[in-house]
């Protein structure tokens, strides 16, 4: 094992560099489980932690950043299982691999399509980068639907409902206010019914 491989063990010091906080990686311990297939041992290092986070955060999947490192699923989810701070670090990259993956869509879109021989568009391409474009906009709006989805709330959110403030206008006079109050007050009556 070379000096930069060494395995993730409490008397080693590392920290975590990424775009999140600095987090002591140190008590990170080795996990070795057994790979079924073939029984060559996984074992998770800070710089293999270190390679799969980065990878996940250029966009790359959880599954595709394991294999190119050579780590089962269920060393690196053990892993972070027991370590909550790994599982943080985890969690805000698959964020920002999220975020990466929507800021592709420009350039997925800017690509120019190439010519077929007879002088037109080759549709075959413009529709391989529509299923692209519809694929990463679909797990966008399914991982985070308050940041990426479709729908608009209009009628308000349970965690923050709409508040009715009487502001300083005409209606805030004497004579019109009862009559907005009591409209108020019946259109909240008819939601909660």
């Amino acid at each position: 094992m070379a000096a930069d491989e060494s395995p993730v063990t409490a008397d080693k010091v590392g920290q975590y560099t990424g775009t999140t906080p600095a987090v002591d990686v140190s008590a990170v311990p080795d996990v070795t489980i057994i790979k079924p297939k073939d029984g060559a041992p996984s074992t998770v290092t800070r710089p293999i932690f270190r390679r799969v986070i980065a990878r996940i955060r250029e966009g790359m999947s959880t599954r595709q950043a394991l294999e190119t490192e050579g780590v089962t699923r269920q060393a690196f989810f053990r892993l972070i299982a027991k370590q909550s701070e790994l599982a943080v670090i985890y969690s805000e990259a698959k964020a920002a691999g999220l975020d990466f993956l929507v800021d592709s869509v420009h350039d997925i879109a800017a690509e120019t399509p190439p010519i077929t021989d007879k002088g037109a568009m080759d549709t075959a391409f413009v529709n391989w980068q529509r299923v692209r474009i519809d694929t990463i906009r679909w797990i966008a709006k399914t991982i985070n639907p308050t940041k990426y989805g479709d729908r608009v709330i209009a009628a308000g959110d349970p965690n923050q409902p709409i508040e009715y403030k009487w502001a300083d206008t005409p209606q805030n006079d004497p004579i019109q206010r009862p009559v907005l109050e009591a409209v108020v007050t019946r259109i909240k009556d008819e939601r909660a019914a």
